[in-house]
């Protein structure tokens, strides 16, 4: 079992956990072939039950294990971030808890994704679209670290990573727990 992470350790944006096994950057970049510019990922974990079923986060581009799967989008950033926001809502949790307790590709391709167009449809409401109102949430909640300096670049945000704040953290994940059909006039 891991050692758990601190509030403090988390809010430690050079803070970084020790791996266990190491592989060779090179070869890293050798097997994304064509994805090796990606400079982050979509990650989720293949595991049986817990509290969720679906536990997913952004990553910066490493070596991942078998049971940490990666998804390859060819989606503007801004999209991607969204993306990853509907995969780890309640809903798409509770539809993935119906299926099976391992997540699978072959169960990840049958989950119910709001479609791109939706996610960049302007929502008077909201104040914007879906996709910036998630990006952004979602970039608050994993830039907390300088390895994903990457990623707040590729959204537009060159700007020290966000302090780990739990009480932000509550609050931003409620907001984002919301129905999806709320994105949907």
């Amino acid at each position: 079992m891991l050692p758990p992470v601190s509030d403090a350790q988390h809010d430690d944006p050079e803070y970084r956990i020790q791996p266990r096994y190491w592989v060779d950057a090179g070869l890293t970049h050798e097997v994304l072939s064509e994805d090796a510019a990606t400079t982050w990922f979509f990650c989720w974990r293949d595991v049986g039950p817990s509290e969720r079923t679906f536990v997913g986060t952004i990553l910066p581009r490493t070596a991942i294990g078998h049971v940490a799967p990666i998804l390859f989008a060819t989606l503007p950033a801004r999209l991607r971030c969204a993306l990853s926001a509907v995969l780890c809502s309640l809903m798409v949790d509770y539809a993935a808890r119906q299926k099976s307790s391992r997540m699978t590709f072959f169960v990840i391709e049958q989950l119910p994704i709001i479609t791109p167009t939706v996610l960049a449809e302007q929502i008077s409401w909201l104040g914007s679209t879906p996709e910036d109102w998630l990006s952004n949430r979602v970039l608050e909640l994993c830039y907390t670290n300088e390895e994903l300096v990457p990623f707040a670049a590729d959204l537009g945000r060159h700007h020290p990573p966000f302090r780990w704040r739990p009480d932000r953290r509550v609050l931003l994940q409620a907001e984002m727990t919301l129905p999806s059909c709320i994105f949907m006039d």
